[in-house]
């Protein structure tokens, strides 16, 4: 196979097209442009290169815009620019359908949008800001109005804004390596094109293909088949076996077994068992951490237990399925379960890592994985699936949670201090000498559950709240550090469509709770050294003060430079705080704060950072990296300080 990244830009009087091969050396750029406009016409050229043998197309979104584009043409090589340029417009652009299947590409297309399932609501990201998230050298805008003329003095330019977008798609190609060998795998394992379905999709795809050859029934028959329910009552939900010892958690079970809530409705309880407050809901499980520093005892193990694979084992456990799907949905998903487990999993142990066969092997096992956590209960709540069946998702949450709490009750009844409690998890802590006391419950709860736990040490856990903490897993034997677990708001190497503005915080976090660094010498360091998330040696740079920002329909942002406005037009803005005059001013235009103006990042200045400067110095504000670590460091320590130096209480005389 032939690879080429690209990207189109097309306005009434000016179409150009940027094809970059796809090398395995990234610094080897190969460039193939094409222009049809007043100046120049290379539809000829263009079509001749897009009918190369072997030839597949990597883009953003360009299944669903850039290659339908290309097709018009490849259908239509004598069409006038005008003409092509209205059916883009009026076809192709704001369609709610796909205007092509994929069934119908002449050019097989590999989409990262698709791949990282960028067309979700909840994960919608553009190119511009993955150039913000990723750190690219020049976050730009299209210096055009859109459906507008191109200046002929513009054209040059408009090819150079292209080639950005070519560029830095490369770029995400690389990072998306993986992904797409993945799919090649699977798309060959299943026989079926899953080129450009995202992980979720490929999962629900095989538990689909699973179900149909259990129950006998085709993919029409079942499509559009759901489960809705009015009311969910807890006596309904309740698994079989759920038992407390303490007239406590008796109390709390029995009390909610009467209850009731709808779909759209929050339930939620809280329990204290211990020290630890925990909030029960209908959808998970946690406790309410305060901000503080966990160190383990000198004798002591501080680990967490946490349940394998819980989501699809108390599916299998409690036979939960969709009521118009019937029991051998249930069968897909253990006989998928087993088979990871049982066949795949050890068969990688005697392969030769990161070999071929190794690869495929472990891509399997993942799309299993894939399969019985989001393809098939994450699933459950969804309306659009052909799975639909709330109460089976509630089942499998709350039973879950109950089951949890009966680990947690037998611990805490001999003493075992509960730190810290996720759905599928709890952090306990305890001296050594009651580790047979600790296996003891351990096993017998396996064996009452049929779940598996998990063991993880840790040296320290140091928690902004549950869901936000640096921990440090270590060897149990040796006390030698394995690994650093980032969550939340301490991660340093995010999600690309998240927010990962101001990463120095993390990184000087990071230093100070694991390394003992003063987190001024991190942040006023030219280049920190420091390992990322993933194990990797990393310098800190300019790239790791910057912040960005969204432009929303209802706002303008300008930039005050000694008192004058400047518009700022580009969607995605990227930029660091500064000991500069400028700042950076919020206009909303619409709405209910219409007129209403703010200062961003109020008390400091800025200075923009859309396209990578070398300089010695950046005039960088460092007192406002500093005092945003303090914002994680103050709390932290005043948790820690009261926990570890409660206030006494006075003793009442009767």
């Amino acid at each position: 196979m032939k690879y080429a990244i690209y990207d189109l830009e097309f306005f009434p009087n000016y179409f150009c097209g940027v094809f970059r091969e796809f090398t395995k050396n990234e610094t080897e750029i190969k460039y193939t442009t094409f222009e049809i406009s007043v100046r120049k016409d290379e539809r000829v050229e263009l079509l001749e290169f897009l009918s190369q043998d072997g030839l597949s197309l990597i883009g953003y979104n360009n299944v669903a815009y850039d290659y339908p584009v290309l097709h018009y043409l490849i259908e239509n090589p004598d069409t006038k620019l005008s003409t092509w340029f209205r059916y883009v417009n009026t076809k192709i652009i704001g369609s709610d359908m796909p205007v092509l299947w994929e069934s119908e590409h002449t050019i097989p297309q590999i989409d990262l949008f698709l791949i990282h399932h960028y067309n979700n609501r909840a994960r919608m990201t553009s190119l511009k800001w993955l150039e913000f998230t990723t750190r690219w050298k020049k976050v730009q805008d299209l210096p055009m109005t859109p459906a507008v003329d191109v200046p002929l003095d513009k054209f040059d330019e408009m090819l150079l804004y292209c080639k950005n977008d070519v560029d830095f798609t490369y770029k995400f190609t690389s990072l998306s390596r993986n992904a797409i060998r993945f799919r090649i795998n699977m798309s060959k394992g299943l026989r079926f094109n899953v080129m450009n379905y995202s992980d979720v999709k490929i999962g629900e795809y095989l538990n689909r293909k699973t179900y149909a050859r259990l129950s006998g029934r085709k993919w029409r028959d079942f499509k559009q088949l759901r489960t809705f329910h009015k009311v969910f009552h807890l006596k309904d939900i309740i698994p079989n076996g759920i038992e407390f010892k303490t007239e406590y958690m008796q109390g709390f079970l029995n009390e909610i077994k009467d209850k009731s809530f709808k779909e759209d409705e929050s339930f939620d309880r809280h329990v204290t068992i211990g020290d630890c407050v925990i909030k029960f809901a209908k959808g998970g499980l946690h406790s309410e951490d305060e901000s503080r520093i966990v160190k383990c005892k000198e004798g002591w193990f501080l680990t967490e237990k946490d349940i394998a694979s819980m989501y699809s084992k108390t599916m299998i456990n409690d036979e939960i399925f969709p009521e118009h799907l019937g029991v051998e949905w249930n069968e897909g998903i253990n006989e998928l379960y087993e088979k990871r487990l049982y066949e795949l999993k050890p068969k990688l142990k005697v392969l030769e890592y990161q070999s071929d066969e190794w690869n495929e092997v472990n891509d399997e096992q993942e799309s299993i994985k894939l399969s019985l956590n989001g393809g098939s209960f994450g699933k459950l709540g969804s309306k659009y699936s052909w799975q639909y069946d709330p109460l089976a998702k509630f089942k499998v949450t709350i039973g879950g949670e109950l089951k949890m709490l009966m680990l947690i009750e037998d611990f805490d009844m001999v003493g075992i201090e509960i730190i810290s409690v996720n759905t599928d998890g709890v952090v306990i802590h305890y001296p050594k000498e009651k580790q047979e006391i600790v296996d003891k419950i351990h096993s017998e709860w396996e064996a009452k559950t049929n779940y598996l736990l998990e063991d993880t040490f840790y040296k320290q856990i140091i928690f902004s709240t549950v869901n936000d903490y640096i921990a440090e897993i270590i060897d149990p034997e040796t006390g030698e550090c394995k690994k650093v677990k980032f969550k939340g708001d301490f991660e340093i190497d995010k999600d690309y469509h998240k927010n990962n503005s101001q990463r120095i915080v993390a990184i000087a976090l990071m230093e100070h709770y694991i390394n003992g660094v003063d987190i001024k010498d991190v942040i006023r360091s030219k280049e920190w050294k420091f390992t990322n998330s993933r194990g990797e040696s990393e310098h800190t740079s300019i790239y790791d003060f910057c912040i960005g920002r969204k432009k929303t329909r209802n706002c303008m942002y300008y930039l005050i430079d000694n008192g004058r406005a400047l518009s700022i037009s580009d969607k995605v803005i990227r930029y660091y705080i500064s000991n500069s005059r400028n700042y950076l001013l919020k206009k909303y235009t619409s709405g209910k704060k219409s007129g209403d103006s703010q200062k961003i990042n109020a008390g400091f200045n800025v200075n923009m950072f859309m396209d990578y400067d070398k300089k010695e110095e950046y005039n960088v504000n460092y007192l406002y990296y500093e005092q945003e670590c303090m914002k994680f460091i103050n709390p932290i320590r005043v948790g820690t300080n009261r926990l570890e130096n409660p206030p006494a209480v006075q003793q009442k005389m009767f």
